[in-house]
């Protein structure tokens, strides 16, 4: 599934980041490979996967046949003769390997005919057509997708039938080809991409209300026929949703639901940024999908909820505003037929937020990825829009509970990166918190014995704490500035560069900071970056040597530039 900086900018005073989507080479083509689905013959396995075009190739004669075949249809509305038939079930045949000679086929000249196979008027014919649309588009280099691009209104048009195959194949189709790049991506949102699908989502929603989870989000308020409230509901009551949601099988509806939200994610990713971003963004609020998504996180079935999940992610990224969207339409209970009332608590808006609380809800289970990952994301989002946002957050007891428990004891590596991530961002506004609910022990424990994608989101939290600074000491004194110097010798650049930030807070507010330094041979490890490849890193590096270890006089150094800027939140 398609679920995956700029380093500077200082914000309330402490460490704020943005994440990016595919920031190096390799990210890039992992984010392509997995948005992007390819589809198998009945009985094959379907989804993702690494995408070479590296199979087999057709035999020339039986292909050069196959494409004539298929040119030779004289028009939507005309019946396909029998080698017609054949060709066009050859070629959906030979796209259904899993690894398509698809650069073979599109040579042959076979997009031509699969365009107007997709606008012919016989359901057999288009629904193949679309298949095959679906597997080219699911190759991982763009041409291959761009060959495609005229199917797009057909594909779009064709969503708006009561034909749940149908619509589901051309919103897979559509998926693949918006996952391209931004040049696809555009293409479909200008032939109505996004109202349509958001249209069909909720459609099914207005026609069949989903049967909306017959569960609460173990732990929260339940209030009973008595209106009494509890927050500890026997386990045969409440069930955790993500354990509910996992009980419940793949209907055809459900899989449509899923594969539009997908598709739409497709959509809303991209390297955007800014009011470019909020623009694009703002299609997708204008045509009403924030009116159903909190709907759709309670969908018993959880590969549902897990896409809206990302969709909310991807849609939260922009900021304040795009969360206030998202966050704006919620009311103050459900009611769920069979099952208790949820109610919520706390007089401001995000504290009644469904969408809020299930989020928080979907952090239960420290070992289900395919939920934790998208939520964190959504949730580290909402924190970046503002103080008042993370501080409704905190309003929910479960909120860094579940997030200790996940840093701490979750087998996935990505979900313990995902949690200290959220983490880092809630330390800038709420290092306090952290603080006296424990988390600031359980980081600084954690940082000799984890992975190293999650030690440096565990120090990006550390110096977001540290920066409030009546918690420097503590932090220092803990025994962590060895681990930041490590990290000067490591070949990541961020996390060089967020070492040097933490060195130089302690240099500049601990009043033992230089001999720390001294004494942990931090000098020659900042030495060693004097001939870094990059120059905001030797740079940074020599100003904290010139300013700290030099025999420079400080009056010498009234009114050179303050130390550069801490790297922004980054936003999933």
């Amino acid at each position: 599934m398609a679920h995956r900086g700029d380093y500077k900018r200082k914000d309330a005073g402490g460490l704020t980041r943005k994440r990016v989507t595919a920031s190096i080479r390799k990210e890039k083509r992992a984010a392509l490979l997995a948005a992007k689905r390819h589809k198998g013959e009945v009985g094959q396995e379907d989804g993702e996967c690494e995408y070479s075009d590296g199979g087999a190739p057709l035999e020339h004669t039986a292909l050069t046949a196959c494409v004539e075949a298929l040119s030779s249809v004289a028009s939507p509305h005309s019946a396909l003769s029998e080698e017609q038939a054949s060709a066009l079930e050859q070629l959906r045949s030979w796209l259904c390997r899993p690894n398509p000679p698809v650069a073979q086929i599109l040579e042959a000249g076979a997009a031509e005919p699969i365009v107007g196979l997709v606008q012919h008027t016989d359901r057999a014919v288009y629904l193949s057509a679309a298949w095959c649309v679906t597997n080219i588009a699911s190759s991982a280099d763009p041409a291959h997708s761009n060959a495609v691009l005229a199917t797009l209104p057909a594909l779009v048009s064709r969503c708006a039938t009561d034909d749940v195959e149908v619509a589901d194949q051309c919103v897979w189709a559509i998926g693949n080809i918006a996952a391209c790049n931004l040049e696809a991506r555009d293409a479909a949102v200008s032939c109505g991409a996004i109202p349509m699908l958001t249209d069909l989502i909720g459609s099914i929603v207005g026609n069949d209300r989903l049967s909306l989870a017959t569960c609460c989000v173990c732990p929260l308020t339940v209030v009973d026929a008595d209106g009494e409230q509890t927050y500890n509901a026997p386990p045969d009551t409440v069930m955790s949703l993500a354990d509910y949601q996992s009980k419940q099988a793949e209907t055809p509806l459900g899989k449509l639901i899923s594969t539009a939200l997908w598709a739409l994610s497709n959509m809303a990713r991209g390297d955007m940024m800014g009011r470019e971003f909020a623009a694009h963004h703002g299609k997708f609020f204008a045509n009403g999908i924030a009116d159903v998504l909190p709907l759709l996180l309670l969908h018993p079935e959880q590969a549902v909820a897990v896409e809206a999940a990302w969709l909310m992610a991807y849609l939260s990224k922009p900021g304040v505003e795009a969360v206030s969207q998202l966050f704006a339409r919620e009311t103050e209970s459900v009611m769920v037929e069979n099952g208790p009332r949820i109610a919520f608590d706390g007089p401001m808006a995000m504290s009644s937020s469904l969408s809020a609380l299930v989020l928080i809800g979907m952090l239960y289970d420290p070992n289900n990825a395919a939920i934790a990952i998208p939520a964190l994301r959504v949730l580290g989002n909402v924190i970046t829009a503002g103080r008042s946002y993370a501080e409704e957050l905190l309003r929910d007891v479960r909120l860094l509970r579940y997030l200790a428990h996940m840093v701490r004891r979750s087998i996935f590596i990505p979900v313990r990166k995902e949690a200290a991530f959220v983490i880092s961002n809630i330390a800038v506004p709420f290092p306090g918190a952290l603080v006296e609910n424990g988390v600031l022990n359980i980081l600084i424990n954690l940082l000799s014995n984890c992975n190293f994608v999650v030690q440096k989101e565990v120090c990006y939290a550390l110096l977001n704490i540290a920066m409030d600074l009546k918690y420097l000491s503590r932090v220092v004194e803990a025994g962590v500035l060895s681990v930041f110097i490590s990290l000067l010798r490591t070949a990541d650049v961020e996390a060089q560069r967020m070492a040097l930030d933490f060195i130089e807070l302690v240099l500049r507010k601990h009043p033992h900071g230089c001999q720390m330094v001294q004494n942990l041979d931090g000098i020659d490890a900042m030495e060693q970056l004097q001939l870094h490849d990059n120059p905001q890193v030797y740079k940074r590096v020599d100003e904290i040597m010139e300013r700290y270890f030099s025999d420079v006089p400080a009056d010498d150094l009234e009114g050179r530039q303050e130390p550069v800027e801490y790297p922004p939140w980054r936003r999933g």
